[in-house]
């Protein structure tokens, strides 16, 4: 395969991933009623499928032969077998167990755009094995963009800051630059009207964190920026969800890499890495004083308060701290309540449930978007029942157990994983980012990252044999 080959049928991914990072919720461009985003991602479908077929025709690979190792199945492993069964799964329950229901139209509403996200990771993962994607340029490539997108986010906080009419400005101008029949995403603002820039694109940051953690022993001057840089943009996001999220992982990520680190006797880097967390603390408390107002610690403060616990208190003379406890109250009674009636739903449903697209009845999140709920735990639980969860647990473990078992010469590489991983997982838990083009995006990076793995293995045992 030549190299001219290759970037031509790259190109699309390339584009795709750029659209994806910086395309908001990718209609900031329409042609008709179909977003820019959907027309890149076709053209991204039938490359990379395409290059995948070119190259099976082209040097006479097998495809279902199973015994051959360098078949398409054959070459099949874990990762890509829980993959499958998570995809079967999910078309199952868009199609099947809707059809029974009549709610075909609200399961691909729900679902379609993350099942085609998910069918990218077949031919993606095939031809990272057969070393026609260089993963690590992809890595660097990514790494610049997500840069990028926590520069951006910093300079729409601070635009806003100044001025309440900025993010609109700034997207109507986007929109007129992309020839005027755009959609701009929804400017959310906290409870009380305080800066928040947040869109489902936001999750992206998290990886930028891992790219860090997972060469901090190499770190230059430039990463380190680039990792401060992650963490403001992550502030100005004033998600509890993705702070909590970033900390639990984080606090793996410690934990690991430290005892990986003292059992090795190389207590510098403990003392290193100590120093650059401290150094993301400090920071943080420094812009919650100036840059933010305070609104990081009353907002975390405000994580577990609910209308049992919540009493006005007379010496809170902050009109927007006293807002946002407001908001917080009312946003956790509604999760506590969410989870009561799916969890009642689902005990009528509990080995298929009720399909993608399905709701509870009498009880609206969106009137277009009737399934949609924060509580995705509880909300899957509903919809694809115990099976469809069984095969989300099977692709989460399959994946935790081969990088256990890959990462034996390099540690730091698994705690960087598992914090990638158990950041996204918690994430999710209470905000609907995992079924939408964003969500699937990062969790084709934690798969595919699992891939190069075992790409970079099978390296080793051949240069050792």
């Amino acid at each position: 395969m030549t190299k001219i080959t290759n970037k031509l049928f790259l190109i699309f991914p390339i584009i795709f991933i750029f659209e994806m990072v910086f395309g908001y919720t990718g209609t900031l461009m329409m042609f008709g009623k179909v977003s820019v985003r959907v027309v890149i991602f076709l053209m991204s479908f039938l490359s990379l499928y395409a290059y995948s077929l070119f190259y099976v025709i082209k040097n006479k690979i097998k495809i279902f032969d199973l015994k051959d190792k360098n078949s398409v199945l054959g070459g099949f492993n874990i990762i890509d077998w829980s993959f499958l069964v998570l995809f079967v799964s999910t078309l199952f329950s868009m199609i099947v167990i809707p059809y029974f229901y009549r709610n075909i139209p609200l399961a691909l509403d729900e679902i379609r755009d993350s099942a085609a996200m998910m069918s990218l990771f077949f031919p993606a993962s095939f031809l990272i094995k057969k070393k026609q994607i260089d993963f690590n340029f992809l890595e660097n490539y990514i790494k610049i963009l997500i840069f990028g997108l926590a520069v951006l986010h910093i300079a729409l906080y601070i635009g806003q800051s100044y001025n309440s009419m900025f993010l609109r400005h700034y997207f109507e101008t986007l929109i007129k630059f992309f020839g005027g029949s755009g959609i701009h995403p929804p400017i959310i603002l906290g409870h009380g009207g305080y800066v928040r820039i947040i869109y489902s694109t936001s999750i992206f940051l998290i990886i930028g964190i891992y790219l860090f953690l997972k060469n901090i022993d190499n770190a230059k001057p430039y990463d380190y920026l680039f990792f401060y840089s992650e963490i403001v943009a992550i502030l100005t996001t004033m998600t509890k969800s993705i702070w909590l999220g970033m900390a639990i992982g984080l606090l793996i990520y410690i934990l690991g890499y430290s005892y990986n680190k003292a059992k090795m006797g190389k207590k510098k880097e403990i003392v290193k890495l100590g120093a650059v967390m401290l150094g993301a603390l400090l920071m943080t408390v420094a812009l919650d004083f100036t840059m933010f107002s305070g609104m990081v610690s009353v907002r975390l403060g405000n994580t577990f308060i609910h209308s049992s616990l919540h009493n006005d208190s007379p010496e809170e003379k902050e009109e927007i701290k006293e807002s946002d406890k407001e908001g917080a109250v009312i946003s956790n009674d509604i999760k506590i309540h969410q989870m009561k009636l799916l969890f009642e739903k689902w005990k009528s449903k509990p080995i298929i449930g009720y399909g993608y697209g399905s709701y509870v009845e009498g009880y609206l999140r969106s009137e277009s978007s009737p399934f949609s709920y924060e509580m995705t735990l509880f909300a899957m639980l509903m919809k694809i029942g115990i099976l469809g969860m069984l095969c989300w647990g099977f692709f989460v473990i399959s994946m935790i157990v081969f990088m256990c078992k890959n990462c034996k010469s390099n540690a730091q590489e698994l705690y960087s994983w598992l914090f990638l991983i158990v950041s996204f997982g918690a994430i999710v838990q209470t905000n609907p980012f995992l079924l939408n083009f964003s969500g699937i995006g990062f969790l084709l990076v934690i798969g595919l990252t699992c891939v190069n793995k075992y790409v970079l293995n099978c390296e080793e045992k051949t240069i050792k044999e």
